[in-house]
């Protein structure tokens, strides 16, 4: 099948009400590269009795935070889907945005963890799918992860990467796909470590945020960081662990990463290599009488 340009002249759909479709319904963020962002805000339990989508008739560039249901798949170059982070809820508007918008459309998950191969099963054309996830809040981040499966065409992963360098982010395009992409599973291992923490009675919130301030110099904590991003919204994380089936690294293949440094005295700041090269300053010449 074709793909669409995704070029300035392009128009993209937003599918979903949480968090990143208020910042994009807010800001317009796709707008910035492109001539035409909508969003549909719909209710996931509602959209998906409708057979149809309903989507704004207008291609005038304009917002549409009231975007109702009309079938309008040939004006759209990329479709969003930024449901609630649920497999079942997922499985069911995937099915119906790939009714509506086959090929040339691209359709994209904003998933924050499911992998694309998981929720691929649930399209057509998985040649046309990948993720799409921003971070939030999104004008203030300055990466946006773009992680293919075994199917996705490689042009697709070209021109999503190309858009979000047009919205003024840096993409960030995975190797192998993966539970939270980068940043969320670096997170995920922090607030995991200090909900282990408190399970284990060994400190109180406050006192385990306040370890970790002082140490790293950062202006908060694990727990404030989960008050943030809403506790609902961790609860759902640790729920859905279960439909992961990444395996972790083990202790021996950590050590094939470190050993080949150490053993060539790579160190790190210390001997002024590690998996970085850094060059101390030159010395200042001595001061003349």
């Amino acid at each position: 099948a074709s793909l669409p340009a995704l070029a300035d002249d392009g128009t993209v759909e937003d599918i979903g009400h949480g968090s990143l479709f208020s910042a994009a319904a807010t800001n317009d963020v796709s707008g910035q590269a492109t001539k035409s962002t909508r969003h549909s805000d719909l209710d996931p339990d509602h959209f998906v009795q409708n057979v149809r989508l309903d989507v704004t008739e207008s291609l005038d560039g304009e917002s549409d935070s009231n975007g109702k249901a009309a079938d309008f798949a040939r004006h759209i170059d990329l479709v969003i889907e930024c449901v609630p982070e649920q497999v079942s809820i997922k499985k069911r508007t995937l099915r119906k945005l790939a009714e509506e918008f086959p090929p040339p459309t691209i359709l994209c998950s904003n998933s924050s963890y499911f992998v694309p191969s998981l929720l691929g099963e649930f399209v057509k054309a998985r040649t046309h799918f990948a993720h799409l996830h921003f971070h939030v809040p999104v004008l203030r981040s300055s990466v946006v992860d773009v992680s293919p499966h075994a199917d996705t065409d490689p042009q697709v992963v070209r021109l999503l990467s190309d858009l979000v360098e047009r919205i003024g982010h840096e993409p960030l395009v995975l190797s192998n796909e993966h539970p939270g992409y980068i940043f969320n599973w670096l997170l995920q291992s922090v607030l995991s470590a200090a909900l282990q923490l408190r399970a284990a009675d060994i400190a109180s919130p406050e006192m385990i945020d306040q370890s970790w301030k002082s140490v790293t110099g950062m202006p908060i904590g694990p727990f404030g960081i989960m008050d943030q991003i809403g506790l609902d919204v961790i609860e759902q994380v640790l729920q859905n662990a279960k439909w992961s089936d990444h395996q972790a690294a083990s202790v021996a293949q950590l050590l094939e990463i470190i050993r080949p440094l150490v053993d060539g005295g790579k160190l790190g700041t210390k001997t002024g290599a590690g998996f970085y090269s850094y060059h101390p300053p030159k010395s200042d010449p001595p001061a003349s009488d």
